[in-house]
Formats: C-alpha cells, structure tokens, sequence
C-alpha cells in the first residue's frame, strides 16, 4: 500500500474540543517526498449551538460573516473524516496531535463518525511535526535557525517560518498558509535522512514500545529499580533545553493504554528545613509532588534512553532538581511507593449531566447496535433521516442524531420545526433564555460551556482596553457583538 502524508490545520470558535467547533480546515495531501499532490479547504458554518469565542476570533481573524458562505458541519466533518481515512494515510500537523486531532475526534464522534479509525485502520496512523521539531531544537539545531524571543529558542510556526523564510500564501493562522509552512519546516528537518526516519518511528506504536521497553538504565532507590529515560517535550519549557529525566513507574489500570512517567526535573519536596528534612504541605498532611506524565505508545511524548549523549543535555537546575528528588525517595520510600499506586490505580471520576457532545471518552466505544443505526443514518436520503431517526432504538444514536438534524436547519437566529425539543432547550441555556434556571451545561472535564452572556462579558472586557486592537480586530469584535445579541430560538 502507497502511503501519503495529509498535512492539515484547523482553526476553531475556541478552545474546548467537545463544545466548540472547526471554522476553517485546510489540507495539502504529499507523497512519501513531500512534494505535494492535491489540496482541499473548507470554512464551516457556525452552529447555533456554539458561541465563538472573541479571542479566538482575534487570532485566527475569520469573519463571521466569511463562514456563513461555508458548509454544515455534518457535511465538512464527513468530508474531512474520508480524507484522514483514505487508504495509507499518515495524517500530521503542526501540534495535530496536542491539539487538532481531539477536536478532529469530538467533530467525528457528535456527527456519527468512528472517531478514531484514522489512528490505525486501513495503514492509517498520524505523526506531529510540533514534537519532531522540539526533538531537533534539542539535538540537532543546526538544521534551521531558531528565532529567539528573549533569549531563547522559541517554537511558534509563524516565528519558525519568519525566521527561515518559507514561502507561503497566507497569514500566519490561516489554516493553508500554516499547511504550507508545517510542510516546509518538515522538508528541513528531513534534510537531514538518518534523524528523520529515527525520528518518524517514535509514532509507530510498535517501535516506540520497543524502543522503552529496551531501557536498560534504571534509578535505583530503596523502593525499587525504575527505568530512567529522558523525555523531549516541548511543554518543559525553553530554559531546560526541552527535555527532561522520567522514570517509568507503570501501567495504568484502568486505562492500560496510558504508561505513566514521573519528572525528575520537578521537585517532590516542599520547603525544606535547615537539616534538609523536607517539609510538607502547611495543611499537615503529607503528600510528594509527583509530575505524572501519561503516555500512549506512538504519542507526542518522545522518550530516549539515558545515554551518555542525551544526559549530557538536562540542565544543570534539572540535574540538581534529580538528584535531591533521589534524597526524597530514599527519606520517604513507603510514601513515594503508596503515590506511585494512587497514580497506577487513578480513574476519573464520573461526570454528571455530561452533554451529549462531550460524552466520546465517558461513553465509550460505539456498540454494534449503535453502528447499526450509525450506518443507517449516513445511508438515508437526506430528506429521509427525521424519519429514519425515529425508529432508533440506542438513546445515544438518537441524541447524536437529532442534533445533527437540528443543526442543519437553523443557525440561532430563529426557531424551527425541525428542530428537537431537546436542541431547542439547549439553546434557550445558552443564550440565557431559559424560563427556569438549569445547570450547566458541562463537559468532560467537568467544565461549563461557554454562553452567550459570558462571551458578552470577555468580550466588553476585550473592548474596554482596545488600544492595543488594530481596526480591523476592532471590526471583528463588532460583528460578533451584533451576532450573539441577535441569536434567538
């Protein structure tokens, strides 16, 4: 089977995969030598369900009045769900998998989608150029030039294209321009062949466990042997050269795909007494600060054995910070044991009144039955799916659906016949015209969804110091103002 790299970007109402959505998609489809083969891009209606969030207009800059010329998200998610799943696909970003991929998944799962047979199915798999350049700005700098923001190494694309003058057709966080410039970076970064392949197989999932499992390095303590690597992550930050000692305590539990590591860069203690002894939290009770990392195989944490060569790079702070942690455990083993256990045997706890849309990890995989009625409502005619819908048995296929079919025939601005009592009610909640107080709408983190009147409030708050918003921010701030004061059921 012939492979292909899809390069993609999204930009998005906000930040929350489950409750905000893709305004714009974008994607440039290569052969294995990244010379490009085809292109598609796409700008999405707003549902009525989502309120835009003003900063994240102010990022991207699309204009709610562009996206209304767009298509339904329904439509944009089953087109983007047969390119991710064309046959040897390797779907990638810029941060796809920190960031796009989830909210790639919560598009598919609320449309009826399977939300992760582009992970795995049909020679499919996904790969990130976000932690292959973090791995290169550690490694092996000399391959671009690394712009510099106070001294150090900064790994913003705009900034990375800026600085090394890739060509492309856009503004940065346009969804093509970012495309063309993560395609660009990544034809850099394979210049060099040997690291690159190294490189590309920490997102095969076989390789990269082989490759942990092959650890022979290991910290010794008195609550046992535990493999000692070094983790590339872009999250610790410029100062500690961007990577880190972990030591690997064990699989999870509940969830035996997660492999959990802890930092040795992070300090386990509190303030410590003139003797050392450390102290605890000033609540009396005692507790290590454990940094936990979860890691799936093939995932954007790269793990690298402790070599010589790769321990010569942690930090002296880092150094420091790893050796009084060892000093920790040797004081507390018994404690350091028992967090470790909390940690293996963590699970989340339940959310209550969870909103359908936010319900892919709470509810599971997709049943058989549901798959049923799933494939049944593709099939239909579009005239035909109210109809079709009404026979389903699964109240989760139900929901989903009816909220697809509310979707496409309303855009907040008026009520319809069309749509579920439920969707009805649901919007009433999020532009505050509810006639009796509800609850929140919540999602899988527990957290509110963002109404009207709260996007109202961050927006004044943005306004109140516009000095530093050009005209044309000035504008989009504006027709977003006048758009949510307008939305009605």
């Amino acid at each position: 089977m012939e492979q292909t790299f899809l390069f993609y970007d999204i930009e998005t109402s906000g930040l929350n995969p489950a409750f905000d959505q893709i305004f714009s998609f974008a994607c440039i489809r290569t052969g294995a030598d990244l010379k490009p083969i085809d292109r598609y891009s796409t700008l999405v209606v707003p549902r009525a369900d989502v309120i835009p969030s003003p900063e994240a207009l102010l990022t991207h800059r699309l204009d709610l009045d562009q996206l209304l010329s767009g298509t339904t998200e329904y439509e944009a998610a089953v087109k983007i769900h047969s390119l991710l799943n064309q046959p040897g696909t390797i779907s990638l970003g810029y941060n796809t998998m920190g960031f796009d991929d989830e909210f790639l998944r919560f598009t598919f799962y609320r449309n009826l989608l399977d939300p992760y047979t582009h992970q795995y199915q049909n020679g499919c798999s996904r790969m990130d150029i976000f932690p292959l350049t973090t791995l290169y700005a550690a490694f092996n700098p000399g391959v671009i030039s690394w712009p510099q923001k106070d001294g150090k190494t900064s790994l913003k694309l705009e900034e990375i294209a800026g600085e090394n003058t890739f060509q492309t057709s856009g503004r940065a966080h346009e969804a093509m321009n970012d495309v063309e410039a993560t395609i660009e970076l990544a034809r850099r970064l394979r210049s060099d062949r040997k690291m690159w392949d190294y490189a590309s197989d920490f997102f095969n999932k076989t390789r990269d466990e082989q490759r942990v499992r092959r650890i022979e390095t290991t910290w010794e303590t008195q609550s046992g042997a535990f493999p000692l690597g070094i983790m590339v992550s872009a999250s610790f930050g410029a100062d500690t050269g961007f990577v880190c000692p972990v030591i690997y305590i064990g699989e999870s539990v509940p969830y035996p795909k997660q492999h959990l590591w802890v930092s040795l860069g992070h300090p386990f203690w509190g303030p410590a007494d003139e003797d050392q002894t450390v102290n605890f939290d000033a609540g009396g009770s005692e507790n290590l600060n454990l940094y936990v990392i979860r890691k799936r195989f093939g995932d954007q944490y790269l793990v690298l054995p402790a070599l010589g060569r790769f321990l010569d790079r942690i930090s002296k702070a880092h150094a420091l910070v790893m050796e009084k942690n060892l000093t920790v455990i040797e004081q507390y083993p018994d404690l350091f044991q028992s967090q470790i256990q909390e940690h293996i045997q963590f699970k989340y706890p339940p959310i209550e009144n969870l909103d359908p849309d936010a319900a892919l990890y709470q509810g599971g995989f997709f049943t058989r039955q549901e798959k049923v009625e799933i494939q049944m409502f593709h099939q239909a005619q579009p005239l035909r799916r109210a109809e079709v819908v009404k026979g389903f048995e699964t109240p989760r296929i139900k929901l989903l659906a009816d909220r697809i079919l509310s979707r496409s025939v309303g855009t907040g601005t008026a009520k319809h016949p069309g749509m579920s009592l439920e969707y009805v009610s649901h919007l009433e909640q999020l532009y505050g015209l509810a006639s009796q107080p509800n609850h929140p709408i919540k999602g899988y983190k527990n957290e509110d969804k963002l109404t009207r009147a709260k996007a109202l409030i961050s927006l004044r708050e943005i306004k109140a110091g516009q000095a530093a918003i050009d005209s044309e921010g000035r504008g989009l701030l504006g027709r977003l103002e006048a758009y949510l004061n307008a939305l009605s059921v």
